[in-house]
């Protein structure tokens, strides 16, 4: 009788995780499309002014930003709370924040490596289209197709490949990696309290 009653309850939780499954989905797909569209209309036409070769800088930063939000994603996953805790307890600077991150891994992962890196890979090819533009202006000689060839290849290499070299030392750096955020986010969120006192306060007459 009891493993009879056991299986309705079952029943009845699966329904529930795949909706909030769903609505975790939805938010983060609709966060992800909110921030491309804002990003990625202002950032084409400025874009269509610059030079190719401040292009592709901006291209690689872009590119260096994803794989970076990559590495937290991968070291949030794979940490370990244990030395976290120890740092903690030693009020290492950073270790209360990064424990935060390994505890809220999942939504990291979602935030870090769904949604910044998909973002990072629209706004790539959005970047993609001045420089191709570029480059064949300054070179008409070199044919249209070859040059979208090229840029788009070299986009896909250092993406994938970025991101392909960078697991493994996520992992075994996790530690280190979420001491860094955990100092980064320590920080920001004491300048931020300063930056909003000092601009609440009114000049005296």
């Amino acid at each position: 009788m009891a493993r009879q009653r056991s299986k309705p309850q079952q029943r009845e939780k699966s329904p529930r995780r795949h909706r909030s499954d769903l609505r975790s989905g939805l938010s983060i797909g609709l966060l992800g499309m909110a921030i491309a569209v804002v990003l990625g209309g202002p950032l084409g036409g400025v874009l269509q002014n610059v030079s190719w070769v401040a292009g592709t800088l901006l291209l690689l930063a872009v590119i260096a930003f994803g794989i970076l939000a990559d590495i937290l994603a991968v070291a949030a996953t794979a940490g370990d709370e244990v030395p976290l805790n120890a740092m903690a307890a030693d009020k290492v600077v950073g270790a209360r924040e990064a424990l935060l991150i390994v505890r809220n891994a999942s939504r990291v992962n979602s935030v870090c490596g769904d949604v910044i890196g998909d973002i990072c890979g629209t706004i790539s090819g959005v970047v993609a289209t001045p420089i191709i533009l570029s480059i064949h202006a300054a070179y008409p000689a070199l044919p249209l197709p070859v040059i979208t060839m090229g840029v788009l290849g070299a986009i896909a290499f250092l993406t994938i490949g970025g991101k392909a070299a960078e697991k493994g030392f996520a992992v075994r750096a996790s530690t280190s990696v979420l001491l860094l955020a955990g100092k980064g986010i320590h920080y920001l969120n004491r300048i931020l309290p300063l930056a909003r006192s000092s601009g609440g306060k009114r000049p005296r007459r």
